[in-house]
C-alpha cells in the first residue's frame, strides 16, 4: 500500500473538540526520554505522549475523543493508538528511519496543527503536518518524523490498526 492522505479528514466540529481538548495545558501529557527516530539527540530527544490504547485495552479515560476516527477508520482490530507532543527545534530534526511494526497492519497519522514538521518517507516523499490531515500507509514502510521550527508544539496521533 502506497500512502495515502486524506485532508480534511474529520468533520470541522469533531476536529475542532478533538483539537481543543488536545492542546489544552490541562491534558495529561507525559514526559518521555527518548523518540521512536533514532536521529534525534541529546537535548531534542525526547517528547511528550498519550497513550490511548494499547495491549488489547483503552488506556485513557480520555479515549472518548478519538470516537469520531474510530467511526472513520472502522478498524478490525486496534494495536496501539498514542498521540505525540514534540516541541520546537532551532532546525528541523529528521530522527531515524524506523517502521512502527515489523507485521503487516496500517500505520496512519492525525496531525492536529499547522507547523513546519513533517513526515518523511524513505521514497524521499514528505507529508507535512496540516491540521485535520490524516495519512495511512503500510506498517512495513520506513518513515521518520520531522520536528518543527515554527510552532510552539507539533501535535500528532499515530495509530496501528488491522483494517
Amino acid at each position: 500500500m502506497a500512502h495515502e492522505i486524506i485532508d480534511n479528514f474529520l468533520p470541522e466540529p469533531a476536529f475542532v473538540a478533538l483539537r481543543d481538548q488536545m492542546i489544552n495545558p490541562d491534558f495529561p501529557w507525559f514526559y518521555h526520554p527518548g523518540t521512536a527516530s533514532a536521529g534525534a539527540t541529546g537535548l531534542h530527544d525526547f517528547q511528550f505522549v498519550h497513550l490511548f490504547y494499547w495491549q488489547s485495552s483503552w488506556r485513557s479515560p480520555m479515549a472518548y475523543l478519538l470516537d469520531p476516527v474510530i467511526q472513520l477508520i472502522q478498524p478490525k482490530a486496534l494495536i496501539k493508538i498514542k498521540a505525540n507532543l514534540t516541541t520546537p527545534t532551532p532546525t528541523n530534526v529528521r530522527g531515524g528511519w524506523h517502521r512502527d511494526y515489523d507485521f503487516a497492519c496500517t500505520t496512519a497519522v492525525l496531525y492536529l496543527n499547522d507547523n513546519n514538521g513533517y513526515t518523511e518517507f524513505e521514497s524521499g516523499e514528505k507529508v507535512e503536518s496540516v491540521a485535520n490531515r490524516f495519512v495511512k500507509f503500510d506498517s512495513l514502510t520506513n518513515h521518520v518524523g520531522v520536528t518543527a521550527t515554527d510552532s510552539n508544539h507539533r501535535v500528532l496521533i499515530n495509530f496501528n490498526y488491522f483494517q
